[in-house]
């Protein structure tokens, strides 16, 4: 049966890419009812909601180029080919998960109560705020011209997602809950990253040879 899915990887891709073009907009959409709609707390509930969803798009947006680096073949390949091709599409909707994430828990009620002394955040805060920011840049370069623009360097930084990983991992872990789910999956896909990029170049360097 899996395999009469992915037999069609263009097709596949086709659909999915709809499908996230309308999860995109909606987003969209939502964020703006959000800011005309917003009361203290209004949308509070389900801004932890959104911080998980956009926790694993940050985890299947690293897939492709784990299974490109070990170089996996059948079924493995043909997922990372159709999330490659939509990887742009996965990655605004989460900036627009962040965002959401950070003007349902904080923003909103910085608006309604004020801004609060930076003394006074906690340092699992900080690590989401910083995770947020990078990605930002991200976000900005989704787009055909910053490609054309930037070239070669749009590829380098593209490469901050590593850093937002890596501060993902402590924003969690640092949370009053302490260590869940989110930072322990994090971490492991940070972890398989990183010995898949050793693979990679172990392998490339003994065909040098």
């Amino acid at each position: 049966m899996s395999g009469d899915i992915f037999k069609n990887t263009g097709e596949v891709s086709k659909n999915l890419k709809l499908v996230l073009r309308i999860v995109m907009y909606s987003l969209y959409a939502l964020i703006v009812i959000s800011m005309i709609t917003y009361t203290n707390r209004s949308w509070f509930s389900i801004g932890g909601v959104v911080g998980t969803a956009a926790a694993v798009l940050l985890w299947i947006i690293a897939i492709p180029g784990i299974i490109k680096r070990f170089d996996l073949g059948g079924n493995l390949k043909k997922i990372a080919v159709i999330l490659m091709s939509n990887r742009r599409q996965l990655g605004i909707i989460m900036f627009l998960l962040a965002l959401s994430h950070y003007l349902w828990l904080r923003a909103f009620g910085y608006i309604i109560n004020g801004f609060p002394d930076p003394e006074s955040f906690k340092l699992y805060e900080r690590l989401g705020f910083a995770a947020f920011l990078t990605t930002i840049p991200l976000y900005i370069t989704s787009n055909n011209f910053s490609v054309k623009l930037l070239k070669r360097n749009w590829t380098w930084l593209h490469k901050i997602n590593y850093l937002t990983i890596w501060l993902l991992i402590f924003h969690s872990a640092f949370q009053p809950n302490g260590l869940g789910f989110v930072s322990i999956i994090t971490g492991f896909v940070f972890l398989v990253q990183i010995v898949s990029w050793g693979y990679y170049f172990s392998k490339k360097n003994s065909t040098k040879k």
